[in-house]
């Protein structure tokens, strides 16, 4: 058999020669490259371990069987729009062909010692294996270029496993795991290059199938578990890293507030800086795991961690966080985007110029106050999206709103306005101006209560009348046959998101009003019959913590949040990489300008 350094370089060397020149063949033909170098280095692999393996090898033959029903499948299942279930039976086909090839899991060792055997049930218990396996690793398409740097790494951890803790270790299987270690770590180079795109879905399957042949023809106890360390760590990786994320830029700024000017972040956010760092997280874990099953000390591996954490959270503040900035970088009246919904730079004062201008105004308005789910139902939703769009303002509702803004743009721009202090501000200056007003929404029992609440706080307003939410399509006709007959100036309506924006939008030509407003659950708020957070959860922007306190089930609706964070923290990624190309564009173009000049 060929030296094993040597054939790992073998594969290493041609197949970043081949991704390189099959890349360059796809350019020319216009074709992605970046969709086909997963199964352009994936054939290659079959092909090397076809070549090194025994001629009567049925595990090669297995893996290129299996990978055959796979690849077919998977592309059938893509082409039908099966979608997830589709791809899965393709993948359940490809597991049993490999069980049948003799890859297939016949006992565990058990943690106090001995071994449990399944007896009779080896095949499920592989195909649990192999489902489990492919599943976690597939969370590392999250970025482009994770995925194939986790290949990488837990090549290594394999192949380290089998040459050095294996005794008596199968040919075959250190051919797999050298030309799985070589293949994989040319693709991860290459995307390390600044090439690297997310990878397919049936790619991935590919690559993390085979993988996982790995430990179950071992037979490393020890490294086979540890091939599940990466894995796990990379589901527990975006929860660590949103914690981050929310202490750092949210609450830490927050509490400064507190005491003087607020400020904001200015982040060295790449997707290259942000996969290195969880490559590196996964590593620290992985040593860890391994120093717990050399030595069998758990203090010893606790206090490895405990150190680990402190120097990998400063090391994650060094790389990621440049400075701290108070200046605005946008004029007022400017106009921003957070997730492509529009906001102006504005605080109270601008918002009620532009009100009493819209009054002026003979066209009817709309104003729209969405906070951090509302954007994120834009997002799923074309129709709300839409009418978000079309609005004439679009008010920051939300501590969410402003927090994604100094995420994006680094700099404190937005000032939050809630919609209860918002309709308090009108209510004031409709009072001063004589504007009519006509509340529309909440429940039959509160909507009287919060316009007694308003002629308390507003003796002068002019409320020229109110209607409750709660009315059938037959009654809609008459209702804006009253709203037109009063003529008020405002219509503030309050059905809940999405509803008082369709209605609005549906409306607008419909109703004589001047502005119309979604207020939420302002009517309850003002009736007395919802609660707002006490002044520190306002400050700190925890409002909605203590919401869900008092409203457990306000819970559902909150668990969506991590998915707006995600929405951002995806945004500024792509931002600032695409900000980072241009930048290396343009340097590169200056470089060969003063060389020209030399």
């Amino acid at each position: 058999m060929i030296h094993p350094l040597v054939l790992f370089l073998l594969v290493l060397v041609v197949s970043f020669a081949w991704l390189d020149l099959q890349a360059r063949f796809l350019s020319r033909a216009g074709i992605d490259e970046n969709r086909w170098q997963d199964f352009a280095a994936y054939g290659l692999f079959l092909a090397f371990l076809v070549v090194f393996s025994s001629h009567a090898s049925s595990l090669a033959a297995g893996i290129v069987g299996a990978a055959a029903l796979l690849g077919i499948g998977g592309s059938i299942a893509r082409q039908q729009g099966l979608g997830a279930r589709g791809l899965l039976l393709a993948e359940l086909a490809a597991y049993l062909c490999l069980v049948r090839a003799g890859v297939e899991i016949h006992f565990i060792q058990r943690p106090s010692g001995g071994y449990w055997f399944f007896s009779g049930w080896s095949t499920v218990a592989t195909l649990i294996w192999f489902v489990g396996f492919v599943t976690l690793l597939r969370a590392a398409r999250a970025l482009p270029g994770l995925f194939q740097a986790v290949l990488a790494l837990l090549s290594y951890m394999l192949l380290g496993g089998l040459m050095f803790h294996q005794k008596n270790s199968s040919p075959d299987a250190l051919v797999l795991g050298l030309v799985l270690a070589g293949a994989t770590t040319a693709l991860w180079l290459r995307g390390h290059r600044g090439r690297a795109a997310r990878t397919d879905s049936v790619a991935a399957s590919l690559w993390a199938m085979t993988l996982a042949v790995l430990p179950v023809v071992c037979a490393i106890k020890r490294v086979a578990l540890i091939s599940l360390v990466t894995p796990l760590l990379l589901l527990a990786t975006p929860v660590l890293f949103f914690t981050y994320v929310m202490i750092t830029s949210y609450l830490a700024p927050n509490l400064a507030s507190r005491r003087g000017a607020r400020w904001a972040f200015r982040w060295n956010f790449s997707l290259e800086r942000t996969v290195d760092l969880v490559m590196l997280f996964c590593l620290m874990g992985n040593m860890i795991a391994l120093v717990y099953m050399a030595t069998g000390n758990g203090l010893w591996a606790a206090g490895l961690a405990l150190l680990s954490a402190v120097v990998y959270w400063r090391l994650v503040s060094f790389v990621l966080l440049a400075d701290r900035t108070e200046h605005k970088r946008l004029a007022r009246g400017e106009k921003l985007e957070i997730l492509g919904v529009p906001f102006t730079v504005e605080g109270f004062d601008d918002v009620l110029k532009r009100v009493e201008r819209m009054i002026d105004e003979s066209r009817p308005h709309y104003i729209i106050t969405p906070d951090a789910l509302a954007i994120l139902r834009t997002l799923q939703d074309e129709a709300y999206r839409d009418i978000v769009l079309r609005a004439d303002m679009r008010v920051p509702d939300g501590a969410g709103v402003v927090w994604a803004a100094d995420v994006l743009y680094e700099s404190p721009l937005l000032e939050r306005i809630p919609g209860v202090e918002l309709v308090d501000r009108i209510a004031a200056t409709a009072e001063q101006k004589g504007w009519g007003m006509y509340l529309l929404g909440a429940k039959p029992e509160v909507l009287p209560a919060a316009a007694q609440t308003l002629r308390q706080r507003h003796p002068g307003l002019r409320l020229l009348g109110a209607r409750d939410g709660y009315f059938t399509p037959a009654d809609e006709p008459a209702i804006l046959e009253e709203i037109n007959r009063l003529k008020p100036d405002i219509l503030l309506v309050a059905m809940g998101v999405p509803k008082q924006e369709s209605w609005i939008a549906a409306n607008l030509q419909r109703i004589d009003v001047k502005l119309m407003m979604g207020v939420g659950g302002t009517f309850d708020v003002l009736a007395g019959a919802a609660i707002r957070a006490p002044a520190i959860f306002r400050s700190l922007g925890l409002e909605w913590l203590y919401r869900v306190a008092r409203e457990p089930h306000r819970l559902s609706r909150i668990a969506s949040l991590p998915l707006f964070v995600k929405e951002v923290l995806r945004e500024k990624l792509l931002k600032t990489s695409a900000e980072a190309s241009e930048d290396s564009k343009v340097a590169g173009a200056i470089s060969v300008g003063l060389q020209a000049q030399r």
